[in-house]
């Protein structure tokens, strides 16, 4: 979900290597409390080398906006209803 949304964002603003990325912040989710953190850093540095300062704060916007709206509203609904 978040890995596939966050690669098609990058992919979205012509950013290189969306599908490591992509990856990285799939793996990286199932550390709990950090994980997030920890795929922003390479999201981060690719997006500011690449595109510029404001569309990096557009990207990371939207990164955190994904983590908060999947982990806060649709995972607790998903597993609530297991």
């Amino acid at each position: 979900g978040k890995a596939v949304l966050v690669g098609g964002i990058l992919w979205g603003f012509e950013v290189e290597y969306y599908v490591l990325i992509g990856v990285l912040v799939f793996f990286l989710n199932f550390i709990p409390n950090i994980g997030a953190l920890m795929a922003a850093a390479p999201l981060i540095v690719c997006t500011i080398l690449q595109t510029g300062i404001n569309e990096t704060l557009v990207i990371i916007s939207l990164y955190f906006a994904i983590n908060f709206i999947i982990g806060n509203f649709i995972e607790p609904k998903l597993l609530g209803n297991k």
